[in-house]
């Protein structure tokens, strides 16, 4: 059987471990779902800010093409030694440009030369100059650098990173075009080594085990840990299907985007972004595996502060329990055993300090229960001294009442005989009331029939009274009909007089007209004396009717008034019904009463003679007694209680 420490603990623990559990489940969801967008924006703002990086070096050397351009169009005549010597400070003050030159269209820039496109490039920090580009064999015409720098406006155009047939050196060339009056007559270029751009790409860091390289405009690695496929493979083409859709997807967008890997069985986060106006896109991937392993190490934290707070509270739960319940708790059976045993002196002692909640409540409690135990203890004990004291008394009272029992049984004879005579008288008047109360009820139903015709009168009248108002308020609605015909006859009248006129005015062309408004008038004459004549019927019906519901009203009060004194006198009549019953239920209550008084007499004379046999055995029971509170006594010394 389980403790209550145990119980209490199991349960709090359990508690506890639910809410810890639901706690740390949705803490680390949201860390999760927090963590995985913090990354996701970290590598984003990281590749976009290497783009960025990596089109602003482009273009600090790119831009180099740009002013050879700005600066040979200048000129008025073309100068071959300076415009070699112009060439040399750009280069060498950037870092990652290769080399340089200009390139003119055929005969663009002189007359007898098809091809003229001289070349400066840095060689063991050597500057070299080269006219191995000047010729039919290399064909520069042919080149996208060389189209794209003719049709490239006010930008920059931008190669698709190749190796040079001449110097062997993997490039990317930018190109402006020179204007004259004419029109644009070549392209300057300015070639930056990919070696440096990779170099820099592998300098990259993504995260611990990520990677950077870059995607060219045809899908050409460029930069890649794998240097056997820069400028060899195309993404496009990979063994790698996830790879060939991560290409398929950089090369459709034009803007920085995201996408899930799968390269190996391994899962990836890449994150890519366009480096300027280059045609290349940056690409930095992150193993999933990273990002999990700091999910999953947090999550171990977690667990790991979890169980350490179990453990704690846990602790501290089992002491605090132990102390402030099964503590007590114990203590309180030890009592309860000793208690049991008889012993109830255990709180002689002052108590000792209580707490304030349940089992303090308790333990006081138990402390009363006790303490009142004792006192009831201490007063049976006294109570079976008096016990014994009163049966020795009992056996006295009991013999003098035997005596006493014969005097009553004589007693008891002498009332029988006087008791009889009193219930014949009692008959007789109880035959009278019976018959009072007969005649009364008959007179009650008499006045109930009485009251019941005289309401009927009254709702009758009051029912003529409401239609004669009724027909007054109807006359009084045919009066105002009346009314507003009389005027309708006035106004006709009006109308007939003023036709007339009309007519007179006419003359022997309204005559006609005159007569017939002549008619109109009599008739309008006629219908005011006829509606006049109908009012003054109307008047003298409503005095009628007006009369009629005095006269009903007054009726009404009348009969009212009778009913009400009929139902007087039927209230009097229930009352003089309801005293006569209850006399004749009083007489039959007396007539029963003496009856059971003489039966009572004959069974005191029975009972007397019974209780004096009775006297005898309550002193033997009385002596039995004694001898019981003798033994109470000494059960009740086995507990101690001083």
């Amino acid at each position: 059987m389980k403790s209550l420490k145990t119980l209490v603990i199991s349960v709090a623990i359990g508690i506890i471990l639910l809410i810890f559990t639901a706690q740390t489940g949705l803490g680390f969801y949201q860390f999760k779902q927090i963590y995985s967008t913090n990354v996701n924006d970290k590598l984003t703002l990281q590749v976009e800010k290497e783009a960025a990086y990596l089109a602003q070096k482009l273009l600090d050397t790119g831009r180099v093409s740009v002013a050879l351009a700005n600066n040979i169009s200048a000129m008025t005549d073309y100068d071959q030694d300076y415009m070699l010597a112009m060439i040399k400070p750009y280069i060498t003050e950037q870092a990652m440009a290769l080399g340089a030159g200009f390139w003119f269209e055929p005969y663009a820039f002189d007359g007898r030369l098809k091809y003229f496109g001289p070349y400066i490039y840095k060689d063991n920090n050597q500057l070299v100059t080269t006219w191995e580009y000047s010729n039919e064999q290399y064909d520069y015409f042919q080149y996208d650098w060389y189209q794209k720098g003719l049709s490239a406006g006010h930008k920059i155009a931008w190669s698709e990173p190749y190796l040079d047939t001449v110097t062997n050196i993997a490039m990317i060339t930018a190109a402006s075009p020179i204007r004259k009056d004419s029109g644009v007559v070549g392209v300057t270029t300015c070639d930056i080594n990919i070696k440096e751009l990779q170099d820099y790409i592998s300098k990259i860091k993504v995260g611990q085990a990520g990677f950077a390289f870059v995607v060219t405009s045809q899908g050409y690695y460029l930069g890649h840990r794998d240097t056997g496929k820069n400028l060899k493979e195309k993404i496009t083409a990979d063994k790698e299907a996830g790879l060939q859709a991560l290409g398929k997807t950089i090369l459709s967008q034009a803007q920085a985007g995201e996408a899930q890997v799968s390269l190996k069985g391994e899962n990836f986060h890449a994150f890519f972004a366009p480096v300027g106006d280059t045609g290349l896109k940056l690409v930095i991937m992150l193993p999933e595996d990273e990002v999990n392993g700091v999910i999953a190490k947090y999550f171990t934290t977690n667990i790991i502060t979890f169980l350490i707070a179990i453990t704690l509270v846990s602790l501290v739960l089992y002491a605090l329990i132990t102390r402030k319940i099964t503590g007590p708790l114990n203590q309180l059976v030890k009592d309860s055993e000793k208690v049991a045993a008889g012993d109830l002196t255990i709180y002689d002692q002052a108590a000792a300090k209580q707490t304030n909640d349940e089992i303090g409540q308790l333990a006081r409690a138990f402390r009363s229960m006790v303490a009142n135990m004792k006192q009831l203890v201490s007063d049976i004990n006294a109570k079976s001294q008096l016990v014994a004291s009163s049966a020795q008394q009992l056996t006295t009272s009991a013999q003098q009442t035997s005596a006493s029992a014969n005097e009553t049984a004589s007693t008891m004879g002498e009332i029988s005989a006087t008791v009889e005579n009193f219930n014949l008288s009692v008959q007789e008047i109880s035959q009278v009331s019976e018959h009072a109360a007969r005649q009364a009820a008959k007179g009650n139903s008499e006045i109930k029939a009485i009251t019941h015709q005289m309401e009927e009168i009254a709702g009758a009248t009051a029912s003529l009274a409401e239609a004669i108002r009724e027909l007054s308020k109807k006359s009084l609605e045919i009066n105002q009909i009346v009314e507003l015909i009389n005027g309708v006859a006035e106004q006709t009248n009006l109308l007939a007089l003023n036709a007339a006129i009309e007519a007179a005015r006419a003359g022997e062309q309204g005559r006609g007209f005159a007569v017939v408004a002549e008619e109109v008038r009599k008739l309008a004459e006629q219908t005011s004396a006829a509606t006049k004549r109908i009012s003054s019927l109307i008047e003298a019906v409503q005095d009628g009717a007006e009369k009629a519901v005095a006269s009903i009203d007054e009726n009404v009060q009348k009969v009212t008034k009778g009913s009400t004194l009929v139902q007087d006198i039927g209230g009097n009549f229930k009352e003089i019904i309801t005293a006569v019953q209850g006399l004749t239920r009083q007489i039959e209550e007396l007539v029963s009463a003496t009856g059971d008084m003489s039966a009572g007499i004959e069974n005191i004379a029975a009972v007397t003679q019974e209780q004096t046999a009775t006297m005898e055995e309550v002193s033997a029971t009385s002596e039995t007694l004694d001898k019981l509170a003798q033994e109470l006594k000494e059960l009740i010394e086995k507990f101690r209680i001083n």
